[in-house]
């Protein structure tokens, strides 16, 4: 072999590492890459009626943590959103954070609540954000009694859920009976504005309301239901660490 075809086999493989490692960087660089996205809002919180139904932001070229045992086909029926508000900090959904949102009907969760869901509202002027997220804990019936009310509420408040919600916020949650006069006010507005023979189903949810610092119980019409929240990422902190 001469010292000339051996000079051109080292330069080949030369090449050949070289190629190989800017590839390794081109792809090591892509997750740290940003782009601009228009997102979505979904509102959480006394900022309801604050935002603009969608917002042009920078995100990394994959928003989505990379831990998470999904299909790509399973990602892309998701709907995504971008959080604003501080009402579910405690379900670790914080403003700026993106939700990825599968959509589902009432009768299909049901039995398998709590859940973090995605609600459709009617803003106070065209192009302000129309969807908000709260943590639904039962679906009731419009007529509910005083008394089956007061069990569904005892039951809710008795579940381990509630308990580690509890315990994550302290003196931040009102106690059972302040938590169920809330909740008994809250239906009967609902009732008062909603006067009907029909009956019809409600999601019993509950919120942080910062303006008050302290959870409560909400109520809203189950043909508000839009989805519910599958996955939840952060991609501002994770730029920011």
């Amino acid at each position: 072999m001469t010292s000339t075809t051996i000079v051109w086999i080292c330069a080949s493989l030369l090449f050949v590492i070289f190629v190989i490692a800017m590839i390794g960087i081109f792809h090591a660089n892509k997750a740290f890459r940003t782009t601009s996205s228009v997102e979505k809002v979904a509102c959480a919180g006394s900022v309801d009626n604050s935002y603009a139904n969608t917002v042009k932001i920078r995100l990394p070229h994959n928003p989505m943590k990379t831990g998470v045992d999904t299909s790509k086909r399973d990602l892309s029926s998701l709907a995504r959103f971008i959080v604003k508000g501080n009402s579910m900090q405690y379900a670790n959904i914080n403003s700026d954070d993106l939700v990825y949102v599968r959509e589902t009907d009432v009768d299909s969760i049901r039995k398998d609540l709590p859940k973090i869901t995605l609600l459709s509202f009617t803003p106070k002027s065209p192009g302000m954000a129309d969807r908000k997220i709260r943590r639904t804990w039962s679906i009731i019936k419009s007529d509910v009694c005083d008394r089956d009310f007061d069990e569904i509420l005892n039951s809710i408040l008795n579940t381990p859920e509630f308990f580690e919600l509890r315990n994550r916020i302290g003196d931040k949650c009102p106690s059972n009976d302040m938590l169920k006069k809330i909740a008994i006010d809250s239906l009967d507005r609902y009732r008062q504005k909603h006067s009907s023979d029909t009956i019809e189903d409600l999601l019993l949810s509950t919120t942080f309301r910062s303006e008050q610092n302290r959870i409560e119980f909400s109520i809203h019409p189950a043909s508000a239901l839009q989805g519910v929240v599958a996955y939840v990422s952060h991609p501002i902190s994770s730029q920011s660490a």
